[in-house]
This record gives C-alpha cells, structure tokens and sequence, in this order.
C-alpha cells in the first residue's frame, strides 16, 4: 500500500497526500506558492525542483486548473477562475480540513522555515535509494544545532566541511547518471569520488596523494575515495562511448531543471590552457605569454551571472571563430530538447568571434548576437542625446550617454545595427554590434543591448569563479601523464561506429527515395544503392567485431592520444563546473549573513576547510562540525546548517538513513573566584 506524505506547517496540518499521486503533489505545491508564504526559489530549494518549474506548474494551474497539472504535454486552456477554484477547495477540504486555518496559525513559521520536505532520489554505487516516509513535525521534537560534546563513537574527518554540499551533490549528479546508458555502479561512484576531489580543491590526481582517503571516505559512505593509481587506470575508461559529452549536456540540462543557470543572453567565452609536458602537442597564441605555445582551447557558454552551463574543449590550432557557431548550434539544440524555447536564442561574445562569415552563420541559424566593434569609431559629441544607467551585479551604477548608428562589416552585404556610449568623456567612445534590431525588433533595447555586452565583460565564468566563488579553473592538462601501459578504448571501434551510423542514413535516404520514385529505372538505380550500402554495413560490422574493445595507450597514433586527452580534459572540465555549482549553491545559503561576497568566499572556505566528527546512526547519521573562531562565521554556520536539517538529505551509501548536521562549540571555562 503506498504510504501518506504531509505537510505540516506551525504544528497544523496543511496537506496529506498519497507519494505516488504527482498532480496532488504538484497541486499541493501550487498552494503553497499561491499563499506568498514563501518564494519559488526558496521552496524548490528544500523540495528539490526547479524553480523554473515550480513557476511553470503554477502558470499551468492558474490558467487550465486541474488538468494543467497533469503530466505530459499541456491540455486546452481554460478560462482562469478568480480567487480559489472550486476544484482546488473540493479537494483541499477532502484531504486536510479548511486550509485557511492552517495557513493563518503557521505564517510566522512558514516565513521562518519549518516545512517539512520530502528527501531527495539518490543515486550512489547503481542503487536507487526508496523514499522514506518524512518526520512528522507534531511529534518530533527538532534537535538542537549546537552541541557542547561530542558523542562516544564519533568518527573524526577533516574533510567533514564539504558534507555541507552532499545535499546538492546527489540532487544534481544522481538524476543524471541514473539516465545516463553505460554508466554502472563503479563508474557513478569514480564521477562521485571525482567531485569530491575537486571540491576538496585537488586538481590532478597527483595532488590526491596528500589526501586521507578514509576520512574522506566518510563523505560518501566508502571505506575510502581512489587512490592516485585507480584514478589513472580508470579515467581513460570513463571516455569511452562519448561518456564526456554525454555527461556535459546531461548535466547542462540538470541546471536549467534545477535553475540553477538563468536563460537569457548566453555569455561565451575562450580561454587558452597552455600545456608544459613532454608530449608533442599542436600549438597555439596564448595571450599572456603573446607567443605560440602547445595546449588547448576551453569555451565555456554561461549566464549573465557567470554561472557555467556548458563547456568545449578545443584543439590548439581551432580559431574562436571557427567553434563560435558550432557552440552557439549546440546550446540551441540543447534548449529546443529542454523545452527551453527562447525567440530569439541571444549569444554574447568578444572581438575573437568578430567574422562576417560567424556573422552570416549565426543569422541563418537564427541565432542573435552581440560583440564589440573591431575598429574605433568617433561620433560627435552632440549624436549623444540618451543617457541611461549600467547596473553591474557587484558595483556601484555607472551612468552613460549613448547613441544609435549603423556600420559597414567586411563580409556583411548590408549595414550592421550599431550602439556608441561613453561615460562622460566623448573622446572615449565604444561600441557594439548586433542583429537584434532584425532578429527582435523591439525587444532589445540599446541600454538592454549596453548591459549585456559590459556584463560579459564583468561578470564571466572565469572572473566569477576565481574572485567570487573561490574555485580556480583547471589550467592544462592537470590529469597528466598517462602510463603508457594503462588499456584505453579504442579509437578505430569509434570511427567505425559513426562510419555505421552515416552509412545507416544513407541506405535510409536511398530506400525512402526508391519508396517515391516515379520510374522503374529510378527504383532499380536506388535500389542498386541500397544494396552497395549494405554490403558496406556488413563488412565494417566483420571488422568492428574483430577489433578488441581496448587497447594500450603507447600503440596509439598521436591523433588517436591528443583526442583521448582532449575527452579526459572535458571530462574534468564538465565535473569542474559541476563542483562551481555546489559551491554557488552554498554561497546563496549564508547570502542572508553577508552582504559581501568577498565575505561569504572566505566564511565558505573555512567552513569547507574545517573538521569535523561523523555520527552513524540508525536513521540519521549526523555531521558535527567544528564552530568557527570568527563569530559571524559561527552564526553562518548554524544558519546553514538549520537550513539544511529542514530537508530530509539521504545519507550516501547508506540506504534508509537520512542526514543532520550540527556545530560544536565546547563550554566556556568556569569563572574562577
């Protein structure tokens, strides 16, 4: 018999409804939101969903009711009944009583927090942990954050701070992997234990040799994390069947679900990672060093708050221009499968993507675009009659004058949109370009267009990871070298297997146009090609399996060895954004105590970097970790971890037990007379 989920605010009894029935949850959510008890942000925050689907579930309701709610695609729309429907307050005094009550007495607490929320589907080692039934709050006294003693049995971890970002860990990585083909149990737990290691701050696995592998261990219920030498055997094999590329839009997908990245005007970015080993690699201009030098190309695509959704490992020789369209191609393709339409899709980018043939290629796409202008331009003083303000995400507004023109574009057959600003001194003026007056006329203002453009000046993905969040991105290939020795996947199955692919298109195309001919000698000729294909698809499938699934690293050719490093790179690129987001999420928990986000890094890094004891239980394993010295740090701390002991987290590779945090602060030394 499928069990009773409630919801209980102040003590008062607000909602009860079957786990399975998913309308009665959406439909129970829904009236939440419609209290303005709480915000969309806050309650997918402890419910575990997006909070662009949260808002979507609401728009459904208010505007189709019931059948809204529904799963699948969305029913006729209906006239919006005013105030409560009478299906909603049928519904309401079936299962809970009258609602308005409960609402009233639990206002003060709903504003403070005390919802009880469902735990989170988890994922760890290939086993699906089944919900629990949630805490009833009437019954069960809340524990007590601080603690003066620590209990007998405790197990000490230094690395008990980063239990702060389990809780996010497994609702990001375990919806992903669970719908990921060819990711078993030993792979999950390497994509773990690799998250960990970067949280933790370790880049390579080199660098894990200074790691206590059983106290960190404790994080995910192991009796350690791998070792430097599993971590080399194993990274190759988690390449094969385009596992990198898989994993990245997976994830990009998780974060628009979980609203964690806002779709807007798309920020793209480059950045050159110089490589210092011995390989033999191609080369390419680094900007800092203003020479030519072997290593490769990272373009990252983030919001307008510099929150990464995806990321492209190029090689050296590729020009920006060259992978700008093929990028923007794949965000856009990535939002349509989300259901994330945007009319149109906007990409933002600098003076490296400036090409009349990207230009051209992104209006037929449909794509639009914003970037400086290459050359000076000059206008008098007196075309700056507009003035408007530029509100940066971390600074003072900046006021500016601006003006609108059009410029000829080498490459372009007609004049292109152009916006001119300066901050008071004409005799410095800037610009940008874009086809927004064309793609969406109306739309994009020239202070919209202004914004935009200083914002991916200010606020990328690099800048806002380094200064604001506190994680550095990964320069080189930090996962080198690769014993020689070690078995990879081989790279003649993959190339064999897009061979198969294209050529299973071609026989389809050929079969469907000999299917339509009008001519017998048409359907013979088509015919005849079909028969060809085939013959091709059986001889390439003898030979795909003749070929051994691996093979060793030193009898690879070195395009066979610069594609397998360039995979293992995106690998830890993608998992390096993954490890961004944990921590930005944990940013955004302890905002209420420092306005300055230079403050909230470091109370984060401290809080992360400190110690701690595991608690195992019988149905709550519970982390106490050390108290701060600093008092604002000690107040963030119990905050957070309040925050976090409203949701039910489950504990990882523990099934049935759920997580709770604690800070312990000692006693004070008795006075002395």
């Amino acid at each position: 018999m499928c069990g009773k989920r409630v919801i209980v605010v102040n003590g008062i009894l607000f909602d009860r409804y079957p786990i399975a029935d998913g309308q009665r949850e959406r439909l129970a959510l829904v009236r939440l939101l419609q209290t303005g008890l709480i915000s969309e942000s806050l309650l997918g925050l402890r419910w575990g969903v997006g909070r662009n689907t949260l808002g979507r579930w609401r728009r459904r309701f208010e505007s189709e009711g019931l059948e809204g709610l529904r799963r699948g695609a969305l029913t006729a729309r209906v006239p919006a009944a005013a105030g409560v429907s009478p299906q909603l307050r049928l519904l309401a005094e079936e299962t809970t009583g009258p609602a308005e009550a409960a609402v009233a007495a639990g206002a003060e607490a709903m504003a403070e927090g005390a919802v009880s929320a469902p735990p989170l589907g988890v994922m760890v080692g290939g086993q699906q942990v089944v919900e629990a039934t949630p805490v009833d709050a009437t019954s069960t006294p809340p524990e007590p954050i601080v603690v003066t003693e620590v209990p007998s049995g405790a197990l000490w971890s230094r690395y008990a701070g980063l239990s702060l970002a389990l809780g996010a860990l497994q609702q990001l990585l375990a919806p992903v992997l669970a719908s990921l083909a060819g990711v078993g149990g030993h792979s999950a737990r390497m994509l773990y234990a690799l998250v960990v290691y970067l949280l933790a701050g370790f880049k390579n696995p080199e660098q894990t040799k200074a790691a206590c592998r059983r106290e960190m261990g404790v994080l995910l219920g192991a009796r350690a994390l791998p070792e430097v030498h599993a971590l080399r055997r194993h990274l190759p094999a988690l390449t094969a069947a385009d596992l990198p590329g898989r994993l990245a839009v997976a994830l990009a997908r998780r974060y628009l679900d979980l609203g964690w990245v806002v779709p807007c005007a798309w920020l793209i970015d480059g950045h050159f990672c110089p490589y210092y080993g011995k390989e033999k690699l191609a080369k390419g201009w680094s900007p800092l060093r203003r020479l030519a030098m072997a290593g490769h190309h990272q373009v990252w695509v983030h919001d307008g708050r510099g929150r990464p959704l995806i990321v492209r490992i190029t090689q050296a020789f590729e020009l920006f221009a060259d992978t700008l369209p093929v990028i923007a191609g794949a965000v856009q393709r990535l939002l349509d499968e989300a259901g994330r339409h945007q009319e149109p899709m906007v990409v933002v980018f600098d003076r490296g993507g400036y090409a009349g043939a990207v230009f051209r290629a992104l209006n037929q796409m449909g794509i639009g675009w914003i970037t400086w202008l290459k050359r000076k331009i000059q206008l008098p003083a007196t075309e700056f009659t507009r003035t408007t303000e530029i509100h940066y995400q971390r600074q003072a507004p900046q006021q500016v004058f601006f003006a609108e023109t059009h410029v000829a574009i080498p490459g372009c057959h007609e004049a292109v949109y152009a916006v001119v600003w300066h901050e008071g001194d004409p005799e410095h003026q800037v610009a940008l370009i874009s086809n927004l007056d064309q793609r969406a006329p109306g739309q994009w203002s020239p202070e919209r267009l202004i914004e935009a453009m200083v914002r991916w000046a200010q606020e990328n993905a690099f800048k806002e990871s380094k200064a604001h969040v506190g994680l550095d991105w990964p320069d080189g290939y930090q996962i080198a070298p690769m014993d020689e020795t070690v078995q990879v996947p081989n790279p003649e199955r993959r190339q064999l297997q897009r061979r198969l692919a294209d050529l299973a298109e071609r026989e389809k195309r050929w079969r469907l146009r000999g299917q339509t001919a009008k001519t017998q000698r048409a359907r013979e000729k088509a015919l005849a090609h079909c028969r060809g294909i085939l013959s091709a698809i059986t001889r390439l499938s003898n030979r795909l399996d003749a070929l051994p699934e691996t093979v060793a690293y030193a009898s690879l050719n070195r395009p066979a060895k610069a594609w397998l490093r360039t995979e293992r790179a995106l690998l830890v690129a993608t998992l390096r954004a993954a490890a961004f987001h944990l921590r930005a999420q944990l940013l955004e928990a302890i905002e209420t105590v420092f306005a300055d986000y230079r403050e909230r890094t470091k109370c984060l890094q401290v809080l992360m970097e400190d110690g701690g004891w595991f608690v195992p239980g019988r149905t709550v394993d519970t982390y106490i970790l050390k108290a701060p010295e600093t008092p604002r740090y000690r107040t963030a701390a119990m905050a957070l971890c309040g925050r976090l002991n409203t949701l039910a987290i489950p504990s990882p590779g523990r099934p049935g037990r759920c997580l709770r945090w604690q800070v312990y602060c000692p006693r004070p030394p008795a006075p002395t007379s």
